[in-house]
């Protein structure tokens, strides 16, 4: 099953509405296979070794990515009503809530949100929280000016900065809390980056899948090797389990 949607990626450049049948096949089947962790880290260990993990977690990123853009440009164009936020009943509402919950008090804090994407919901949700300015970094210069149009829009445009970059060459020392998302890549070098700016006070907090998920969004490993490590974490269930990590230097 793995072997042929990597081959389907690799060797068709597929139409959006094809990628996403593809996606979605491949989600409700490894839904349905229920692997357990074992099982599941038998699977990460083979699509690694034969090289399937790349193509499927790239191909996934880009096509998640292309489809939050194609939302905002809609929005922007009034084509869609605009959403200024998420909604409580919303798993990822909930999901921000716990993520939350992993700290002690965010009101006026100085946040950092690395991969904010196009439509920076998460981003949204951290600046109401603290009460001020949250820095959105991406390292897609469209996603980024695509998120400011939307947040331009929607009024808020004054409570956030903007910063195009890749994480891995960045002083993160002035924020209070760096947060990582799930599609953020490469997840290792990013983390041993990170390391070396952030205070000792601070705390990182990354949001990655979980199970068979990570087959789909990468994971991240050896949180002590890049000199970290676990001090809370919960778990919410997206289309895929998703934990929330908070972590401090060691």
């Amino acid at each position: 099953m793995v072997k042929l949607v990597a081959t389907k990626l690799q060797a068709t450049e597929p139409s959006h509405e094809d990628e996403k049948r593809i996606f979605e096949d491949f989600s409700d089947q490894l839904e349905s296979f229920n692997l357990d962790d074992d099982e599941t880290t038998a699977l990460l260990r083979y699509m690694r070794n034969a090289g399937y993990e790349s193509i499927i977690y790239t191909r996934y990123y880009a096509y998640e990515m292309r489809a939050e853009k194609l939302m905002v440009r809609k929005i922007i164009a009034g084509e869609s009503d605009t959403p200024h936020g998420i909604h409580e009943s919303d798993a990822l509402y909930k999901l921000l809530l716990s993520e939350m919950s992993l700290i002690d008090g965010v009101k006026g804090k100085r946040i950092l949100f690395i991969g904010s994407g196009a439509l920076p919901y998460s981003a949204l949700a951290a600046q109401r929280m603290s009460g001020v300015t949250v820095a959105m970094l991406d390292s897609d210069k469209e996603a980024l000016e695509l998120s400011e149009q939307y947040i331009e829009k929607i009024g808020l445009k004054d409570k956030f900065e903007f910063l195009y970059g890749d994480a891995q060459s960045q002083d993160v020392s002035r924020y209070d809390l760096v947060w990582v998302a799930a599609m953020v890549k490469p997840k290792q070098a990013v983390l041993d980056a990170l390391h070396k700016t952030l205070r000792s006070d601070a705390v990182l907090l990354v949001r990655q899948a979980q199970g068979v998920g990570q087959l789909l969004y990468g994971d991240f490993e050896n949180f002590d090797n890049q000199g970290f490590r676990i001090e809370k974490q919960v778990i919410n269930q997206l289309a895929f389990p998703v934990c929330g990590q908070l972590l401090k230097r060691l």
